[in-house]
């Protein structure tokens, strides 16, 4: 069973660069599964930043709906997603029921616990 951290805090409180931080410590290669759309140019700048802070050498998966399939098919190892937030409002933006939602974040939590290593959000 796979090793879970959840990282909660404000808008822009640190979030991701704890959670960067945890990641690389893990001892374990990293994907960085990412979730962020860019709507507006204040979201495109927070991705470009994101993007450059990380580490090159973390592939990087983008996926901002059908994240417990990219989970599912991201490699061993440590998993950061980022971010959960942002992904649920993806999914409300796109049309989802209550219980569409629902039953996404019961198929991405039964995938993270189900896969090796560890994966942070």
């Amino acid at each position: 069973m796979g090793h879970l951290t959840f990282v909660t805090g404000g808008a822009r409180s640190g979030k991701s660069s704890f959670a960067e931080r945890l990641a690389a410590g893990s001892g374990a290669a990293v994907t960085y599964l990412a979730t962020a759309q860019a709507f507006d140019d204040e979201m495109t700048e927070r991705i470009r930043r994101h993007r450059a802070d990380r580490p090159a050498a973390w592939p990087t998966l983008e996926e901002p709906i059908q994240v417990p399939q990219a989970l599912r098919d991201a490699p061993a190892g440590t998993v950061l997603l980022d971010c959960l937030s942002l992904w649920v409002s993806n999914l409300m933006l796109a049309g989802w029921s209550d219980e569409a939602v629902l039953a996404g974040a019961d198929e991405l939590l039964a995938e993270a616990r189900g896969r090796g290593g560890r994966a942070f959000s």
